[in-house]
């Protein structure tokens, strides 16, 4: 999330000039919360993907260890708990959006010629 704030603090030049060519306030928070949507959804499958590759192979290459206290090997084994996995998922994408509305919101209240003239940083 501190990313995506960081993206919109970046990008204060453009929320200025989408101002100042007229779009409503609204439709520039709109314009930034789709996109938001848009890179967290995507950014939640490649990584449940990814997790559930990196499992497979893991679990596949048949790990084997002697923890403290067992007699005996036992295989190192990754499980993906796919509730878990999508209630976190769940959770990333309220936070990441509503912290991409509220640095919007509160970057298009400013005044245009400030968002004109700001470094972004």
């Amino acid at each position: 999330m501190p990313s995506s704030t960081m993206n919109i603090s970046e990008r204060t030049k453009e929320i200025g000039t989408l101002l100042s060519l007229g779009f409503p306030r609204q439709y520039v928070v709109k314009l930034f919360v789709k996109e938001m949507v848009i890179l967290t959804t995507a950014c939640v499958v490649v990584g449940l993907i990814l997790a559930t590759i990196i499992a497979t192979i893991v679990n596949s290459l048949n790990f084997k260890f002697r923890p403290p206290g067992v007699q005996g090997e036992i295989q190192f084994l990754l499980s993906q708990t796919w509730e878990l996995s999508l209630i976190m998922s769940a959770i990333l994408a309220v936070v990441s959006i509503v912290s991409c509305w509220y640095v919007t919101r509160h970057m298009t209240r400013k005044k245009i010629i400030d968002l004109l003239q700001t470094t972004g940083a």
